[in-house]
């Protein structure tokens, strides 16, 4: 997932809306750090408005009400992770779990001291987006390949806190400092790789692990050294496997979720030519051979796609070739066998 210029001024318009409704919580905790207990009431509240004005505190108050900054900012970023991969991230994701533990805790809790009479399995803390960006948010750093795990918003600072499960390893970034990461990104050619990993809104019941790229890279090199074959990789395995092969050529890639419903297995994104998107529908078939109707029922089931790719980790029937090359399939349908595939899987190594 690339960041794109409309997404980043649409950002910046966010921030400064953001930080115009939120200068008064800004003061406030700017004075409470500086207060530490050593200063007077008086003393405090002169140390508050030395940052803003009673109007503008004022004002800031009467425009947001009761609101939690922080749910706010993390609404937003829940929405759109992909921003923070200019500051030196390959790889993110958000893993739910954490976040719905703590929700059934807290109702579990509720119910305990017999604050709420009945259990609704379906409740959240309000504002759930926001513990899933804090406790779930997983950023892998290009440089250092650390994982960082949650995040917090120091609104004194107005800055990020990024926090790893390493001793010491920890990461701040303003605010302001995304923005700016993010048009330098959009103008130079030091753009870091990117891999968003698949199904990133859905639970860690139906998505892979934050391990996957990791896990398809070795399966890519026991393929490549001649340990391991197409046929020794179970179905999920040979969908991711060909969703990093088009990765590294240049595309943008997302998993479906498994629901054997027939549909599209990957969604890729890239330009043929210059300036020019397409959008790239691809079904994996992991059996022996794949027939002539297997690709008709694929070039039907993604009519709305302009191209589709067919990958299988066997061969393809002489039906299937002369489907191709009929002149309404000729450049719409792509197809990649298992000797194709150990083809891309060489050049990727």
């Amino acid at each position: 997932m690339i960041v794109q210029p409309d997404e980043v001024d649409a950002f910046e318009a966010f921030l400064d809306d953001y930080e115009d409704k939120t200068a008064w919580v800004r003061a406030l905790h700017l004075g409470i750090r500086k207060n530490s207990g050593q200063l007077s009431a008086n003393e405090f509240v002169a140390s508050v408005f030395s940052n803003i004005s009673p109007e503008q505190f004022r004002h800031g108050l009467e425009r947001s009400g009761h609101i939690d900054p922080s749910a706010i900012f993390f609404k937003y970023l829940y929405s759109n992770p992909h921003l923070l991969i200019p500051l030196g991230f390959d790889e993110i994701r958000i893993e739910r779990a954490q976040a719905e533990q703590l929700a059934s805790a807290f109702n579990k809790g509720m119910k305990k001291h017999g604050w709420i009479s009945e259990v609704d399995a379906s409740f959240r803390l309000p504002n759930h987006e926001s513990f899933e960006v804090m406790l779930g948010l997983h950023c892998r750093q290009l440089s250092s390949g650390i994982w960082y795990q949650g995040v917090a918003l120091d609104l004194a600072e107005n800055s990020l806190q990024f926090r790893s499960t390493l001793q010491g390893a920890s990461l701040k970034v303003s605010l302001r400092e995304i923005v700016a990461c993010c048009r330098t990104a959009l103008q130079g050619d030091s753009y870091p790789s990117v891999l968003l990993l698949p199904n990133l809104w859905h639970s860690p019941s139906t998505t892979p692990s934050i391990q996957i790229a990791d896990a398809t890279r070795d399966i890519v090199m026991a393929l490549s050294q001649g340990y391991k074959t197409l046929q020794d990789l179970t179905w999920r395995q040979l969908e991711e496997l060909v969703a990093e092969l088009l990765r590294s050529r240049g595309l943008e890639v997302k998993l479906t979720p498994p629901s054997g419903d027939g549909g599209r297995d990957i969604i890729a994104r890239g330009e043929l030519i210059p300036g020019e998107t397409v959008l790239l529908a691809v079904e994996v078939k992991h059996r022996p051979v794949v027939g002539v109707s297997d690709v008709r029922s694929a070039l039907y089931a993604n009519q709305n796609f302009p191209m589709l790719l067919v990958a299988t980790s066997g061969k393809f029937t002489a039906g299937v070739v002369k489907e191709k090359k009929r002149p309404d399939n000729f450049l719409r349908l792509h197809l990649r066998d298992g000797l194709a595939l150990q083809s891309w899987i060489n050049d990727y190594v």
